[in-house]
């Protein structure tokens, strides 16, 4: 490799163009590296050097910096080592900045002092930086006594359409260790290909999923099993009177808000549905856990339903219980509900569901004029459509 070092003024020191044949750093003066190559008493390393900790800066001039990392080897072996510096410039773009992690050709003692090896010389490059992946917004939240994370994604294009306004997906079991990445990242898909408009993602995290998604239980065994259960009542109000005030007052949101939720969180959408369907305006359930509480939920569906939002349903393979509340929930829907149920009880378990029909959702409650869709299989499939549907 071959740098060549224009003018520079570096702390009052001017440099004029010279090639070097690659960076390099030692504790040793330039003229005697090349005896540093030819020691045979050194071992001589192929591989990359990281910086670890900080630097110990010399308390006097003249003394050397003290700078600890490590090598990973070719071989794929790590070897501690410490390099003392002193330069005050790298050869090879003139660096006044502290060593960074490099590659290259690196000579060490081959015996440790002090836990790690001394490194004599590195010739090379430096690896390049990383810059960091920004994707959304973060705020901290005390809801129910807990503390949790509300992460907000932003549509691509969102700081370049200042004049534009979003839907707004709300996702429960959003946090940052739960479904915010998979959403994130599907909804992402969808938008390449044309299948659903893109939309300001909300992931709101959950802590303890029984209490904070599904209501009281009269069922013994679920009340032993999940003794905090049943306050998804409450959990509902602060995303009424917190959660939703914070995104539309901060954020371009064009009024259309969807709440998405799999299994506990799917009982929750369909509670929401129910008992304040006015919150949003299109609601998807996936896989709902329509067997808590005896089924209670699934029998107090009467209709009639009319002017409440379109609904997204599915159901996998859950069977038992579960399966009868969902089934039940579809046979009331009226033929005048905006409705799509999804029955792939032949294809889907319980724990792939809501990677397999996210996409399907969002096509469904957030569609395009896309006409080439079912042309890539990017078909909605709904067994039961109610009086609304995207193509």
């Amino acid at each position: 490799m071959k740098c060549l070092l224009g003018l520079a003024a570096v702390f009052g020191i001017i440099a004029f163009p010279v090639e070097v044949a690659a960076c390099s750093m030692s504790g040793t003066p330039l003229e005697a590296r090349q005896e540093i190559r030819e020691d045979s008493s050194l071992r001589r390393l192929e591989g990359n050097f990281f910086v670890e900790g900080e630097i110990e800066w010399p308390a006097s001039y003249g003394d050397p910096a003290i700078i600890n990392g490590r090598i990973e080897s070719k071989s794929g072996r790590s070897y501690p080592v410490q390099l003392e510096y002193l330069e005050l410039l790298v050869p090879c773009g003139l660096q006044p900045t502290p060593p960074k992690n490099a590659s290259g050709t690196f000579w060490i003692t081959r015996k440790k002092r002090d836990g790690r090896y001394k490194m004599q010389l590195w010739v090379g490059e430096y690896l390049p930086e990383a810059t960091p992946i920004i994707i959304g917004e973060q705020y901290n939240f005390e809801a129910l006594g807990e503390p949790r994370e509300l992460n907000v994604i932003l549509p691509n294009g969102y700081s370049d359409e200042p004049e534009k306004q979003w839907p707004v997906v709300y996702m429960l079991d959003g946090g940052m260790q739960q479904d915010l990445m998979l959403v994130t990242g599907l909804e992402r898909w969808n938008r390449l290909w044309g299948r659903s408009e893109q939309a300001i993602i909300v992931g709101i995290e959950t802590k303890d999923r029984q209490r904070e998604l599904l209501p009281p239980t009269s069922d013994p065994a679920e009340q032993k099993q999940y003794p905090t259960a049943g306050e998804s009542e409450a959990f509902r109000d602060w995303i009424a009177s917190s959660v939703k005030p914070l995104i539309e007052q901060t954020y371009r949101a064009n009024g259309t808000d969807i709440l998405v939720g799999e299994s506990a969180a799917g009982h929750f959408v369909v509670e929401t549905w129910i008992n304040a369907a006015e919150l949003f305006d299109g609601y998807a359930a996936i896989s709902p856990s329509m067997q808590w509480s005896n089924q209670s939920l699934a029998r107090q569906i009467t209709g009639p339903f009319e002017g409440k939002p379109p609904i997204y349903l599915s159901i996998a393979d859950e069977g038992g219980a579960t399966e009868e509340g969902i089934l039940d929930l579809a046979d009331a829907m009226e033929e005048t509900q905006n409705v799509c149920f999804s029955d792939r009880r032949g294809d889907l378990v319980h724990a792939n569901s809501l990677h397999g029909l996210l996409p399907e959702v969002l096509q469904y409650l957030l569609p395009t004029e896309a006409d080439w869709l079912s042309e890539y299989g990017l078909k909605l499939r709904c067994e039961r459509l109610g009086q609304s549907a995207a193509p």
